[in-house]
C-alpha cells in the first residue's frame, strides 16, 4: 500500500504513475467522534469509514481492491491520494 500526503487546494484526476500502477483520489470528511468518511471521485462506488484517519485510510485501500477485483482489474497496482474537497 503507498500513501500520498494531501496536496491542498489541488485538482489531479486519476493518472498513471508508471505502467502498472494509477493512482486513485480520495477524500476523508470528518465526522463525530474521530470517524472519517471517505469517498472517491474516481470509484463512484466507493465509501468507507474508520475510527481516525490512518483506518479509514486503510479501510479505503481495501475498499479499492474490492472494487477493483469485482471489475476484473485487481491485477492492478495503485495509489491513494488523499486530497482537499
Amino acid at each position: 500500500m503507498s500513501l500520498i500526503t494531501p496536496i491542498p487546494n489541488t485538482i489531479i484526476p486519476p493518472f498513471q504513475v508508471t505502467k502498472s500502477t494509477i493512482t486513485y483520489r480520495i477524500y476523508l470528511d470528518p465526522e463525530e467522534d474521530g470517524w472519517f468518511v471517505v469517498t472517491s471521485p474516481d470509484l463512484d462506488p466507493l465509501v468507507t469509514q474508520g475510527k481516525g484517519e490512518t483506518e479509514a485510510i486503510k479501510n479505503a485501500y481495501d475498499a479499492v481492491k474490492l472494487i477493483l477485483e469485482d471489475e476484473e482489474k485487481d491485477k492492478e497496482d495503485f495509489n491513494l491520494l488523499v486530497v482537499d474537497r
